[in-house]
């Protein structure tokens, strides 16, 4: 699953007033975190209507980019991630990460320069600083490092998240307002906010898909997106290590303007067309609520496993004219999905 580096989540070291522990990501310089990421995505496509100038469009005449909105997207994707190289004793300044495996629907998945074997390091100046991302060849060398590397997430646990708790114990509380990238980390939590508009610029420029991520970026960097509400569970041990659990109850809203994206395609419907003369608005929105659970390794200072799953409904509404040598053509459409989301994570340390 499937997914910010220049506006990277703080991983800095929060003390907090209990005085037996502390919460912080600050793992010791010589272990390895493997982390073992779930994720899946099962969309029903409920509605998909396109009319132009009163006459419903059929499938033979829509642009081919809208023929997968119909389809029942039942998606599954399995990364393993080792981290190794921690440096920086109180808080996180860097790490080197292998891409250790990626599997989308039971086989290996590419894309890009995102395939097995990838080697990145991580480094900034301190706590509260973003990172720096670069690629490594085999000898541990930097390589030519292609800008899409910042889509890659620095922080696939919800460390960032919980930074305001200022207390661990029993049903303590924290609410938290969501922006674009706590939106993101919920849904997908392998992609980085600050490196979808290079994924953007990575597709065939001007091209639908392209357009649609470069929207999707813009929307999501000036949006509130939702709240979530952590819930302090309660303590216990595990093979020596202290653990901390919290529950999580996510509540999702968002919008988003889609407008340049879907132009291009009802422009495509429409030889001619004319963007400048055109008026059309292009809605998204996100609704849904996810529940979860996160454990903390308070002893190792890092994730433990964390597991969430819930319900979204995402609209796209169109609404406009279209103009074609002065003329005004109307056009409408509306693309509903009904998704279930579920995602896993654990962490094991050598």
């Amino acid at each position: 699953m499937l997914l910010p580096l220049r506006s990277a989540p703080v991983l800095a070291l929060l003390a907090l007033p209990a005085a037996d522990a502390e919460l912080r990501f600050a793992p010791a310089g010589d272990v390895a975190l493997t982390t073992d990421l779930s994720w899946t995505l099962e969309a029903e496509c409920v509605a998909s209507d396109i009319v132009a100038m009163g006459d419903d469009i059929p499938d033979s005449d829509r642009p081919k980019e809208l023929f997968q909105e119909r389809m029942h997207l039942d998606l599954a994707t399995e990364v393993t991630l080792v981290d190794t190289e921690h440096a920086g004793e109180s808080a996180n300044t860097g790490f080197v990460r292998e891409l250790s495996a990626w599997n989308l629907d039971g086989n290996a998945a590419t894309f890009g320069p995102f395939e097995e074997g990838l080697r990145l390091r991580y480094s900034r100046e301190d706590g509260r600083s973003t990172y720096e991302v670069e690629a490594l060849d085999d000898e541990g060398r930097p390589t030519d490092s292609p800008e899409v590397l910042l889509a890659l997430n620095a922080s696939l646990d919800p460390r960032s998240w919980i930074a305001e708790l200022e207390s661990l114990d029993e049903d303590a509380t924290l609410a938290q307002e969501l922006d674009g990238s706590g939106l993101l980390a919920w849904i997908t939590p392998v992609l980085e906010l600050e490196g979808i508009a290079d994924l953007g610029d990575s597709l065939p420029a001007e091209s639908f898909p392209s357009l649609l991520v470069l929207d999707l970026e813009d929307a999501l960097q000036s949006s509130e997106t939702g709240e979530v509400t952590w819930t302090v569970e309660g303590r216990s041990n595990e093979d020596g290590a202290d653990l901390l659990r919290l529950s999580a109850q996510v509540e999702l809203d968002f919008e988003g303007d889609l407008t340049r994206a879907f132009f291009s395609l009802f422009s495509a419907l429409v030889q001619g067309a004319n963007p400048e003369d055109s008026e059309m608005q292009a809605d998204l929105t996100l609704a849904g609520e996810l529940t979860g659970a996160v454990v903390w390794n308070l002893d190792g200072n890092h994730l433990h496993s964390a597991e969430w799953s819930g319900e979204l409904e995402v609209d796209v509404t169109v609404e406009g004219d279209v103009s074609v040598d002065g003329f005004a053509l109307p056009v409408e459409a509306l693309f509903a999905w009904e998704a279930e989301l579920s995602s896993s994570q654990t962490v094991s340390a050598r």
